[in-house]
């Protein structure tokens, strides 16, 4: 503690405006910009006992006859589900610390439903949660060690566990974590360490004004910092203010103001609160309807307010918001609704924006978050990796862990612009691949945009659009056998589902899909992996009959769903009216100035979002009419493709050689230089002005092949403009050459 204080007690004395201001100038600095993002989410409390009794938790439940004491497999995928049906991409799973070491009735039912352990349990729910809704998982299932913590992270986007505090004082008879093993600060220390280990993207943070000091907050903080410097794997922090709750042992402690709460986001290390949280009826329903009365008007204004002064004080991110479940760590909070939460936001001059659960400098596309490594640990690197980045992590407060308002914080942001590398090299290390495209890795990759954020549709580059992939799937329908051809085939296999090759069963398969309308994900749902299937208790064990929790009913008129529109921002809410000074700055300097754009300018350019976008757009549309007046061009040219054999195997690609019964492709070919001669002349004979020659990448071919095909061209029509080759064809053929593609 002294060490801290000597180092960081400045922070005690220091004026809270001073503290704020720099927060929030290391946020706008950071990788987020004017981006204020939230993670949309389903909220599965998989069992709500626990071994711990903490003085200030209403989530934690004793067992209760007749009520089973885990939510079953079905009901798990049922709201997830529906969450994946309101555009969540967050499935976060909630659950008391190793309820089986206290309570027999958990240890019974586990062993019933065929587990040895909860976390054996989380593990088989998070599976079946992606592998059949898409959603990703994100885990907050307690202490546990390096091992457990490997093995979840091959079936979730991200894990946390709070910190809570470093008070040992707590932990004293009458203190809020009596009788709480789990809440020892040594033991949640160590888990954190060991995702830092295990390369966990994580979550973690402190409670605030459950009996510690400032000086404790800085601790716990400083504890938090360290081990990120270690490893570089807190993507997210959460500053989580205590609320009193009726029934609790501190159900008369005063609770923290929202003063504290801002002065716990100092400028090196910044937070989450649970302001979010905060939405209460009268928000919800204000955001429902045209008006309320005068006494909801002033509420939603007093929380609006409240948000506001914690986007002052330098958060970037509101946490899990979910517009279907309720919060089962502060159930009289509900969550907010996103219209009054986006305005809010908005009057700071941030656009809201729904997110992953990881966040994505760990996708390797924000600068790449290289992984550190303890101190005499050797790293093995992969091509285009970089040490650096210094994340944020995920959660909001230890049940609501990527559920409570959130912050991935100043330091993180502030260290990420330093990062290096780009790609995926990031992912790899921080994302489990294990199983390919099943993989809970190409499931984050599938959900994200290319900046990191949720996708604003499912649709990618060689998927059909929905009325094209209705048709091809009718014209399948059209060449598949009879039903007959497979007749008693379909009943011995489970789901009449053919084994493998091209057998009746297959065939058997494809017909089922003919007879049923196609289903496609929602616009901004992470589209569906395709793994193996996974097995659903559908049968409560034992004799309990009734669910241990509640399952959400959608409230007709009521409801509202997550979306990002064309322009890459949240669609049905206010955003920041005027662009960003930033991209006003580059766009004066190009339109006024005819200044050149450097390469990042013009990557955040292409990158803008809601008033940005519309201000690039119109830019965009300014200078074309300058250079060009209304006058709209169009070239006569002819398509030659010289070669579709290619080294690459781009699943977007439909000209590539493959499968010759595939629609659109076709045996594989070189086109004679002869042949692309002819071709350039009939095409100048019938009133062409250029050729187009693309192709793919062919592993015989040189630099010298590619120039013998300009000269080819130019021989057929000498006049005629040659457009030609794609930067992988330029790089292919310099490379073969012993020249740089810049030269």
């Amino acid at each position: 503690m002294s060490e801290v204080l000597e180092r960081h007690g400045w922070m005690l004395d220091a004026p809270l405006e001073q503290l704020m201001a720099r927060a929030a100038q290391l946020r706008d600095q950071g990788q987020h910009g004017n981006l204020v993002t939230f993670s949309p989410k389903v909220f599965l409390p998989l069992t709500r006992l626990c071994r711990d009794t903490c003085g200030y938790c209403t989530f934690a439940q004793p067992p209760r006859p007749g009520r089973r004491a885990y939510m079953t497999l079905d009901e798990v995928l049922q709201v997830a589900r529906l969450g994946a049906s309101l555009g969540c991409s967050e499935a976060l799973l909630t659950l008391g610390d190793k309820p089986e070491e206290r309570w027999p009735e958990a240890a019974a039912e586990l062993a019933e439903l065929g587990y040895g352990s909860t976390l054996e349990y989380v593990e088989a729910a998070a599976r079946a949660v992606l592998a059949e809704t898409g959603l990703l998982p994100h885990v907050n299932a307690g202490v546990m060690g390096e091992r457990e913590l490997r093995a979840l992270k091959q079936v979730s986007a991200s894990q946390g566990l709070m910190l809570e505090s470093t008070s040992r004082a707590l932990l004293q008879p009458g203190g809020p974590h009596e009788g709480c093993p789990d809440k020892d600060p040594d033991a949640r220390l160590a888990t954190i360490e060991a995702a830092g280990r295990a390369a966990v993207p994580y979550t973690s943070g402190i409670l605030v004004g459950i009996g510690d000091t400032r000086a404790d907050r800085l601790h716990a903080l400083a504890c938090l910092h360290a081990l990120h410097d270690k490893y570089g794997h807190i993507q997210e922090l959460i500053i989580q203010n205590f609320r009193a709750k009726p029934g609790t042992r501190m159900a008369a402690a005063p609770e923290p103001d929202l003063r504290e709460l801002q002065w716990a986001a100092p400028p090196n290390l910044t937070p989450l609160t649970e302001a979010a949280t905060e939405a209460a009826a009268a928000g919800e329903g204000a955001g429902a309807s045209s008006g309320g009365s005068g006494g909801q008007d002033a509420e939603l204004a007093s929380l609006q307010s409240s948000w506001r002064g914690l986007l002052d004080a330098g958060i970037n991110d509101w946490g899990g918001i979910s517009p279907l479940t309720r919060d089962f760590v502060n159930p009289e909070r509900p969550w907010p609704h996103l219209a009054p939460l986006a305005a809010a936001t908005a009057a700071t001059g941030k656009l809201l924006l729904p997110r992953l659960p990881v966040y994505p400098l760990y996708l390797g596309l924000l600068g790449g978050a290289a992984r550190r490594m303890p101190p005499g640990t050797a790293q093995q690197r992969g091509p285009g990796q970089a040490q650096g980045g210094r994340p944020q992590g995920d959660d909001a407060a230890e049940h609501a862990g990527g559920g409570g308002v959130g912050s991935a914080g100043a330091a993180g942001a502030r260290a990420a612009g330093g990062a290096g590398g780009r790609g995926g090299a990031g992912a790899m290390e921080w994302l489990d691949f294990t199983g390919g495209r099943g993989s809970v890795g190409a499931a984050v990759l599938r959900a994200a945009d290319s900046s990191g954020f949720l996708r604003a549709s499912a649709w990618v580059a060689g998927r059909p659009e929905p009325a094209q992939e209705e048709q091809e799937q009718e014209d399948r329908c059209l060449e598949a056998p009879t039903a007959e051809a497979g007749a008693g085939v379909a009943e011995a296999l489970p789901s009449g589902r053919g084994g493998g090759g091209g057998g009746p069963g297959r065939d058997t398969a494809g017909r089922e899909a003919c007879h049923s309308p196609p289903s496609a994900p929602a616009p901004s749902a992470p589209a569906p992996s395709a793994p193996a299937p996974v097995s659903v208790s559908a049968a409560a064990p034992g004799a309990a009959s009734r669910r241990s929790a509640p399952l959400p009913r959608p409230r007709e008129g009521r409801a509202w769903r997550v979306a990002v529109g064309p322009d890459g921002a949240l669609e049905g809410v206010e955003g920041p009216r005027d662009p960003s000074p930033r991209v006003v700055r580059l766009l004066e300097g190009v339109l006024r100035e005819g200044r050149p754009l450097q390469p990042p300018d013009t990557e955040l350019l292409l990158c803008s979002r809601g008033a940005d976008h519309a201000a690039v757009c119109a830019a965009a549309d300014a200078l074309r009419a300058a250079a060009c007046g209304d006058t709209v061009s169009y070239v006569v040219n002819r398509n030659i493709n010289y070669t579709n054999v290619c080294t690459y195997k781009c699943s977007f690609c439909a000209f590539s050689k493959g499968k010759a019964a595939e629609q659109l492709r076709g045996p594989a070919y070189v086109v004679p230089l002869e042949e692309i001669s002819r071709r350039a002349a009939e095409a100048w004979e019938r009133g062409a002005t250029e050729v187009c020659m693309q192709g793919g990448i062919h592993p015989d071919f040189t630099g010298d092949s590619y120039l013998r095909i300009l000269e080819a061209a130019k021989q057929g029509a000498p006049r005629i403009h040659v457009h030609a080759f794609s930067p992988l064809e330029v790089a292919h053929g310099a490379a073969t050459m012993g020249l740089s593609h810049e030269a």
